[in-house]
């Protein structure tokens, strides 16, 4: 359930950044995908991360003008790039999901900016442009799941934990 919520909520970001904001330089899957690399620890899940990132890339795809397949190679290559680092983060901890976003954002940035090298004439690399683009848009990705993704998961945990209490202290007065 938390995997589907914070996808929709980086599926409306996508959206509004594609149509109504469109100057907003933040990456709406970044921090979902650093999410999930972080949600699923077990090494019997390690295929889950790289899928839903493959599958979290298409969309994307489809709504910029760059090469075909370039998010979802991206997106999936950085994913298992970093799979290493997971079991050092937690996905629940706020500051955690905030650094391993901008460290995914600077994997995915790098990886798509060899790719549009190779593949895509059209873009001019200067030296500004992607000191540009691997700060500042890496940081702004970070602050981005901090508050978007990370304290309203920290707040739904919480509302989640004393939920349970409540209704389990309940139960016990009753019988």
């Amino acid at each position: 359930m938390l995997i589907g919520i914070t996808w929709i909520v980086a599926t409306c970001a996508l959206f509004m950044q594609s149509s109504a904001l469109p100057a907003l330089p933040f990456h709406a899957y970044h921090p979902w995908i650093a999410l999930i690399t972080l949600y699923y620890p077990a090494q019997k899940d390690l295929w889950k991360p790289l899928w839903f990132a493959a599958l979290c890339g298409l969309l994307p795809d489809l709504l910029s003008n760059h090469p075909m397949g370039l998010h979802p190679i991206t997106y999936t290559l950085a994913s298992a790039l970093l799979l290493r680092f997971r079991n050092h983060l937690l996905y629940r901890q706020p500051l955690h999901l905030l650094v391993f976003t901008t460290l995914m954002a600077l994997v995915i940035l790098s990886l798509q900016t060899f790719f549009l090298f190779l593949f895509d004439k059209r873009i001019a690399f200067t030296g500004k442009w992607t000191l540009i683009e691997w700060a500042a848009l890496a940081l702004f990705d970070g602050l981005y799941a901090l508050v978007g993704f990370s304290l309203p998961l920290a707040l739904g945990l919480k509302l989640h934990h004393a939920w349970t209490l409540f209704w389990l202290k309940r139960n016990n007065s009753t019988t």
